[in-house]
């Protein structure tokens, strides 16, 4: 037993050192727009750190498994007869490299738009870089053992798919966000008519100087009605 334990440990030890260098980023935004939504906001950022704090103890890293337990979590709190209102959670977890490397796992959130430097402009990620399932909350994730007494039967949440991508040159640029950046109550979307935009003319900025560029323009675009969530990631 103290030889398994000793294995363990070494197994563990290596996977930390490989990750020693990844830096994770989640972002969530709860439907709705009352002021009790923060509250659901609260719950699932302590069940994530907490579950998050529990795979690197014994395992090194972050497993794609551990969003469907937080799921099975935040769907029966959700489901309780004291809410009036349906609610669910969008959600992005994103592990960034220093090599460039970005492994993220959208959970009905919009996915990370980057920017490249060399071709100065925003990228197209291909369809198998794009993969989400369904938000937070919605349905039950399909491992739960009694799923049977779910309501709806046979319904489960879209199993959550890691997805990759790479910065791939100096300067390149990956942005993260909830739809308070995008959506408009106009119905204009602001990632699409003026991010681009935007990179080009910041692109030289440390990634905080984009951050504010990024959010100058949003607020001379149109009035914020939602709450908003950036995070910039540039290349060194």
């Amino acid at each position: 037993m103290a030889k398994a334990w000793e294995e363990n440990n070494l197994e563990l030890a290596r996977t930390l050192e490989k990750n020693r260098n990844v830096v994770g980023i989640m972002i969530a935004d709860v439907s709705g727009k009352m002021t009790t939504d923060h509250s659901i906001a609260f719950y699932l950022d302590a069940v994530f750190r907490t579950i998050v704090a529990l795979n690197l103890r014994y395992l090194g890293e972050v497993k794609a498994d551990s969003i469907e337990l937080i799921n099975t979590i935040i769907y029966n709190l959700l489901n309780g007869e004291h809410l009036p209102v349906r609610k669910y959670v969008t959600m992005l977890y994103g592990e960034f490299s220093g090599n460039g490397t970005i492994r993220y796992i959208p959970a009905g959130h919009p996915v990370p738009e980057v920017f490249s430097r060399r071709d100065n402009r925003i990228v197209e990620l291909d369809d198998n870089c794009t993969h989400s399932s369904t938000p937070l909350g919605m349905q039950p994730s399909e491992y739960v053992a009694d799923l049977r007494h779910f309501d709806p039967v046979g319904r489960t949440k879209k199993k959550s798919v890691v997805n990759t991508i790479t910065l791939k040159g100096i300067g390149d640029i990956a942005v993260l966000y909830s739809d308070g950046l995008s959506e408009t109550s106009d119905g204009r979307n602001f990632v699409k008519d003026k991010l681009e935009s935007v990179l080009q003319n910041a692109q030289d900025e440390s990634a905080r100087g984009i951050y504010d560029a990024i959010k100058h323009a949003r607020h001379k675009y149109a009035p914020i009605e939602d709450d908003m969530t950036i995070a910039v990631v540039k290349k060194l």
